[in-house]
């Protein structure tokens, strides 16, 4: 199975629907101030893990590009590559933790949790046949060594 729908696109949608949902849901009040703050320091998580990924997926001379993953040239498994085989989904997920606390609405996880689904059935699954298919024991060995998320 190969994936079509491109990843950040699906956090853009999901984010969109967050925000049009968000008035029509309980909220819980957590506070102004600390709302921004806490979702800034999540946002901000996500994008280091998201930016520290291309990082080394550059350095390692292969391609970013989620949507072409027969493309990779090289098994990338050091740097945030170490604490999970996905971090730049991590990261994805992490920006819309962030903007579910931004909204202060709890039920709003339903968003999160549907794209940690559906990234994980038709994006990581398949990139894992992909790998597994490319590079064989070795990428097998890192899957036993790091965990799909965290």
């Amino acid at each position: 199975m190969k994936p079509k729908v491109p990843p950040l696109l699906l956090v853009v949608l999901i984010g969109i629907a967050m925000y049009l949902l968000a008035p029509h849901l309980p909220a819980i009040n957590i506070g102004q101030k600390f709302s921004l703050l806490l979702s800034a320091v999540v946002f901000t998580v996500g994008a280091c893990v998201a930016i520290l990924a291309i990082f080394d997926f550059r350095r390692a001379h292969t391609t970013v590009d989620p949507l072409n993953i027969e493309n990779v040239s090289t098994l990338v498994t050091s740097g945030v590559f170490g604490m999970s085989r996905n971090p730049m989904y991590l990261g994805f997920a992490l920006f819309l933790l962030a903007f579910v606390i931004y909204l202060n609405s709890p039920v709003l996880l339903v968003g999160v949790a549907g794209f940690i689904l559906y990234i994980t059935m038709f994006q990581i699954v398949p990139e894992e046949q992909a790998m597994l298919k490319k590079f064989g024991d070795e990428y097998r060995g890192y899957m036993l060594k790091v965990r799909r998320w965290v």
